[in-house]
């Protein structure tokens, strides 16, 4: 119960962020994903909608935010190894996004079926009509002032380890920078139309079971990382691993009151806009207290049936 009253303190912050959601990005484009196509199965397809961005040389992205400082050489690794050791603009032009709009299909692979194949009356019982099949619209937001979104990481070329279940290829982290620029030398006026993702990762500690509540446990790691966003999967929600002890829980809401007003003595206001430096919303502050995180396997139906 003392845990919930961290939550209640934080209900104004997401009531913000959901007001201000209607600020949207100009001249949007479309950027779809086909993961499946079988035969005469529907398309499994995300589709992403990213605007045009704010122009910004890759070297000053992590200026004054210590979150970001190695943004610049974790972009030239991923530089290396999508274009070659010397095939890749050293500092290029990036255009940062402040969210990219997400669609995404409801079901999942296995509930799909070829009809064909199916003998009349007999359907699967986790089949889904065609006119049951219904995209979700997520925003997945990477800026100081609403929060940095903590998504699902797709990563089918992943070593496996130990038992294989359902989060085997795939991971947990938390977007810090959403950004589209030109990589590759001899095109240097155009983008690649790729958009990118700076991450954070984290560690799965815990498998889900029965003792857990059907809910993964998960560690922060210190690894970062440029990913393709196309590879992200949907949002999570990530809950605290609160203690036990009596009394932990109004001291931790006291530490998070005094780090946020740390925080917001470190904005710069700039004509009409909000210089941030450093986060400044409850969800980053929750996730930059605590160090474990409970993946909530029951936030719908979808993320239910993709992980446990």
């Amino acid at each position: 119960m003392l845990s919930l009253n961290i939550w209640r303190q934080m209900m104004p912050e997401y009531q913000v962020f959901f007001e201000r959601s209607t600020l949207m990005l100009d001249d949007t484009e479309d950027w779809e994903d086909d993961d499946i196509e079988v035969g005469q199965r529907s398309v499994f397809r995300r589709v992403f909608k990213m605007g045009r961005g704010q122009p910004i040389r890759a070297a000053d992205v992590g200026e004054n935010k210590s979150y970001l400082s190695q943004f610049y050489s974790d972009l030239q690794t991923y530089c290396r190894k999508r274009h070659g050791t010397t095939n890749f603009v050293e500092d290029p032009k990036i255009f940062i996004l402040n969210s990219v709009n997400m669609n995404y299909p409801t079901w999942i692979e296995d509930e799909i079926v070829d009809t064909r194949s199916v003998v009349e009356g007999m359907r699967p019982t986790e089949y889904v009509p065609v006119s049951d099949r219904i995209m979700a619209s997520v925003r997945i937001n990477a800026n100081d002032h609403f929060r940095h979104e903590t998504v699902l990481v797709s990563c089918p070329t992943r070593q496996a380890r130990g038992h294989i279940n359902k989060m085997s290829f795939r991971k947990v982290a938390q977007v810090l920078v959403l950004f589209k620029c030109h990589l590759q030398r001899g095109n240097e006026s155009e983008t690649d139309g790729i958009g990118l993702a700076y991450v954070h990762w984290f560690e799965c500690k815990r498998v889900a079971d029965s003792n857990s509540g059907g809910l993964y446990l998960f560690g922060k790691t210190k690894k970062k990382e440029v990913i393709e966003i196309k590879d992200i999967e949907r949002s999570v929600h990530l809950i605290p691993k609160f203690g036990s002890e009596l009394g932990t829980s109004f001291r931790t809401l006291q530490q998070l009151r005094q780090l946020q007003s740390v925080r917001n003595s470190k904005i710069e206001v700039k004509g009409n806009s909000l210089g941030h430096k450093e986060f400044r919303s409850w969800s980053d502050l929750v996730i930059e207290y605590y160090s474990e995180f409970w993946l909530n396997t029951w936030t719908d139906a979808h993320i239910y049936k993709t992980i446990w």
